[in-house]
């Protein structure tokens, strides 16, 4: 699955948010990623959510595959 979603948090991803949502992908068998331009990060790695620097308003697209993607989808769009 692919969908792209705009950030709406005020301050974008801090690290809290990262971490949250490292925590959420690592809980699926899917593979999840987050891309942000040209820069494609696995999104059960913190320091990789991180190093995208999303901000409010930037455009980003999760990509998931695997046997739970549907549901790795859903709770990934619900902590962006």
């Amino acid at each position: 699955m692919y969908i792209e979603k705009r950030i709406s948090k005020a301050d974008g991803l801090k690290s809290e948010h990262c971490a949250l949502i490292a925590h959420a992908a690592s809980r699926f068998k899917s593979d999840v990623f987050i891309i942000k331009g040209n820069k494609k990060v696995n999104a059960k790695s913190i320091m990789g959510l991180l190093s995208l620097n999303i901000k409010n308003n930037d455009l980003v697209f999760v990509n998931t595959s695997g046997d739970d993607e549907k549901l790795a989808m859903e709770k990934i769009l619900t902590l962006l």
